[in-house]
């Protein structure tokens, strides 16, 4: 991580997206930008909560590991997205890992700032609670999703939009992380994984999937 201080363009971008009642200029005197090189961890699973970090540019994913100790990919984290709110407010510790999936630029607003000069800021705990209703939005939409269509379709959608973030068609995923983010059985999955290839969609030798036809994969992904 490099912190770096880019007092201008930081009150640009606080402008830009009408947050001055948010973070006023006494407040931003005092803030940095936390810089994340891409795979680079910017949050350790069950750490306690330092900052509150809101995405400036860049994306990472939100990466929980298994009961067997291997990393998977559960959500990802975007532009205007607030990290460790929900986590802050709850009093817990970082429910999940998150790594740079691209170089990311985060505002780091530390938590012992809150209580002192945000306690009594109206909009900033607007600003919270929009931003977490966005993301429940966001879940909710592809959980919904996952349970009135087809695992085939939900695992298309899956494997099309991790190859777009990551900027590949060869993708590394656990069978055992992958159902239970779908909530299925290994076998389940495999089995739906081998619908795909028998329509020369993907191939897959152990855990890396081959994406040979972007095409038909979108078309079931966009369901």
């Amino acid at each position: 991580m490099k912190i770096i201080n880019p007092q201008p363009s930081l009150e640009q971008f606080i402008e830009e997206n009408k947050l001055t009642t948010v973070f006023n200029a006494e407040l931003l005197k005092q803030l940095k930008v936390h810089v994340f090189e891409p795979n680079e961890q910017i949050i350790e699973e069950s750490t306690v909560v330092k900052y509150l970090y809101l995405v400036i540019e860049g994306e990472a994913g939100i990466a929980p590991t298994s009961l067997e100790g291997k990393p998977g990919l559960l959500d990802y984290i975007l532009p205007m997205d607030v990290v460790g709110d929900l986590e802050y407010f709850s009093e817990a510790t970082y429910y999940h890992r998150v790594v740079a999936l691209s170089q990311c630029h985060y505002l780091a607003l530390p938590v012992a700032l809150i209580p002192t000069h945000l306690n009594k800021n109206i909009d900033f705990y607007k600003f919270i609670c929009v931003n977490m209703a966005n993301k429940m939005q966001r879940t909710s939409k592809r959980y919904s999703r996952s349970l009135f269509f087809p695992l085939k379709n939900s695992l298309a959608k899956y494997l099309y939009d991790l190859s777009i973030h990551q900027n590949t068609n060869v993708l590394k995923i656990s069978t055992n992380d992958a159902a239970e983010r779908f909530g299925v059985s290994s076998r389940h999955l495999r089995r739906t994984m081998a619908s795909l290839a028998s329509e020369d969609i993907i191939t897959r030798q152990h855990t890396t999937i081959t994406i040979i036809n972007m095409e038909k994969l979108w078309h079931y992904a966009n369901f």
